[in-house]
């Protein structure tokens, strides 16, 4: 029996008809946010939950090796690599670049425990087994969020602990490793300045810890998809700055930064020239696992002095990552950007002392030997950079 037009509403819908349409409408928009929320819509991802293994190597300058050596030691090609050759790391102290580098935040404290956003906490969150493998001296902050730690006092000797803990890891999880190498603070020039004769021992110094960086990948491999990077922790003054070689010059903080994926497809490669840090890795690498939600990304900068670089190597951003970056060294302080870097030392606690600020042009001076501060105010560029470091040191350290 066909209804009477006068039974039909006005709209030709019923009043549960409408209901249903209003409550698919709802679930749609719902299911748009949370797409938004986690994973961006991008066909190239990297397989879900592989392993990650992080090696942080202290004394690699960026100009140790070529990427292609490098890639030899991680067993793969500069095809299957991202690469960043204008990376710095954040400190000459491998020691706060490994807890920055964690945090991926620049962390001021060494006592400081990196906080429930750093890279073991959140993979150990998600179900990753974590561990951490260092030589030399390992603040006791960088412990926290792993599940597993073996230490070396005697450097070179990080691979049987590696081997130890990998043997009593579960085997199902995926792993997190990170591998700390090289972390001894011995200076190259303490006993001579000739280049010649300095440029011959790093360079024995480099081959040791390439062999390393291939040993660890070798012994981590377990036949499954892995993201590995290669990240130094710091440069080596080489004599350039002989009466100053605990300031953090560029020679020594511009370092390697290489990502790839093993046994596996999904990641962009290729070679970005923007002006990176390593903080940027432990941001990266999470938003690389679909790990974190827009309202952390967006911090980004602001509350953390890492940036994700997921936004550049998928091609979705081209603007420059960082308009400044900031560094934390052995009783000095600086910030640079593309054209300028200004030095100052600091008094406890990371108090600027403005009136011995160093401020050098990049561009005409790339090797920091013309101080354009010395015996003269600062303009307005160095004023610039002064009064951003200063609000950079000042912000909360409730991670830091």
């Amino acid at each position: 029996m066909k209804p009477r037009l006068s039974e039909l509403p006005p709209s030709g819908w019923t009043v549960k008809q409408r209901a249903l349409l209003v409550a698919l409408i709802l679930a749609l928009a719902g299911l748009f946010v949370l797409r938004a929320q986690t994973r961006r819509p991008d066909p190239a991802r990297v397989p879900a939950r592989p392993d990650v293994l992080l090696i942080h190597v202290g004394g690699l300058r960026a100009d140790a090796a070529p990427a292609e050596a490098f890639a030899t030691d991680l067993t793969l090609t500069t095809d299957e690599l991202l690469v960043f050759p204008q990376a710095f790391a954040p400190s000459g102290d491998a020691r706060r670049s490994l807890l920055s580098l964690l945090a991926g935040d620049l962390v001021l404290n060494l006592e400081a425990a990196p906080g429930p956003g750093s890279l073991a906490r959140v993979l150990s969150d998600a179900g990753w087994h974590t561990m951490l493998v260092a030589e030399g001296e390992l603040p006791d902050g960088a412990r926290a969020g792993f599940d597993q730690v073996g230490q070396s006092t005697v450097e070179g000797n990080a691979l049987p602990r590696l081997r130890q803990l990998l043997g009593a890891s579960p085997s199902g999880p995926p792993l997190l490793a990170v591998v700390h190498l090289g972390a001894s603070d011995r200076a190259l020039h303490a006993q001579t300045t000739e280049s010649a004769a300095l440029r011959a021992e790093y360079d024995l110094m480099v081959s040791s810890l390439r062999t390393a960086v291939a040993d660890v990948v070798r012994t981590t491999w377990r036949r499954r998809p892995g993201l590995v990077v290669l990240a130094g922790a710091s440069g080596m003054e080489l004599g350039g700055h002989p009466e100053a070689p605990d300031r953090p010059w560029d020679s020594h903080l511009r370092v390697p930064l290489l990502i790839g994926l093993r046994g596996g497809e999904g990641l962009p490669v290729g070679e970005h020239r923007a002006m990176v840090q390593t903080t940027d890795v432990a941001p990266t690498l999470l938003d690389l696992l679909d790990l974190r939600d827009r309202a952390t990304r967006d911090g980004d900068g602001r509350d953390r002095t890492g940036v994700s670089l997921e936004p550049l190597v998928h091609g979705w951003s081209r603007a420059p990552v960082h308009d400044r970056l900031f560094f934390a060294d052995r009783h000095h302080v600086a910030v640079r950007d593309s054209s300028w870097k200004l030095i100052a030392p600091v008094r406890a606690p990371w108090h600027v002392e403005a009136d011995r600020a160093q401020l050098f042009a990049l561009a005409e001076d790339p090797r920091e030997e013309h101080d354009l501060a010395a015996g003269r105010p600062l303009g307005p560029v160095g004023a610039g950079l002064l009064q951003a470091l200063r609000g950079h040191l000042a912000r909360p350290e409730a991670d830091r």
